[in-house]
């Protein structure tokens, strides 16, 4: 009887142990299952933090682009002013040569045309590169700008000059002969003349350089 109970005991002790054992097995399995898993996590994440870093960079460098599209309208704008200037006073010149108008004629036109340059001027300088561009954009932006408005001052101090010659003339108290009046103002133009504005390769470069942006 008492072999028995003995055997009956050692079953119920098999049994606890084997319980135990699989408590200890599962809790194990469980904490090295959290522990690979708490190691993924901040590689899994690495990759989502990149794309939202690329996203950011995109999005910063469309906006940049379409500020500098804007800024760029608002310049063609201006460069079309200029060339209107520049025929307008073109026209006087040939017009004075050709005897189709006087000096007294010709003195009044150079001196609307003086005071529409000077406005011209002063809406090139207003118009600044903005200051949401960065970097290698701002520079280009501002070699555009600074370069459109010496181009601006010079076309302006030429037709101020002629003016103020073709005023001389009006006002000398001898007879001058057209033809040397038109000689010496045309000498004017000749002399102060602005240097060409050329601005394609900055603009190309920006263009390039938002495209690269984009494309990365």
């Amino acid at each position: 009887m008492s072999s028995i109970k003995i055997i009956d005991s050692s079953r119920r002790f098999g049994k606890r142990r084997r319980r135990r054992y699989t408590r200890l097995a599962g809790l194990l399995c469980l904490l090295v299952g959290l522990g690979l898993l708490l190691r993924c996590l901040p590689a899994g994440d690495e990759p989502a933090q990149g794309r939202t870093a690329i996203h950011a960079k995109d999005d910063a460098m469309s906006r940049q682009s379409g500020v500098f599209a804007e800024w760029y309208d608002e310049h063609q704008e201006h460069l079309l002013q200029l060339d209107r200037v520049w025929q307008s006073y073109l026209l006087i010149q040939r017009q004075f040569a050709a005897e189709e108008i006087g000096v007294e004629a010709a003195y009044g036109r150079l001196e609307e045309l003086t005071a529409q340059m000077a406005e011209t001027e002063r809406d090139i300088r207003r118009e600044k590169p903005p200051i949401e561009l960065e970097g290698e954009a701002y520079d280009l932006t501002a070699v555009i700008y600074h370069r459109t408005a010496d181009y601006a001052k010079g076309l302006r101090l030429m037709i101020q000059e002629t003016s103020r010659a073709a005023d001389n003339y009006c006002k000398a108290e001898e007879d001058v002969p057209q033809e040397v009046m038109s000689h010496r103002l045309r000498e004017i133009s000749v002399l102060l003349t602005p240097t060409a504005l050329f601005t394609e390769k900055e603009v190309s470069r920006l263009r390039n350089l938002f495209m690269a942006e984009r494309g990365q």
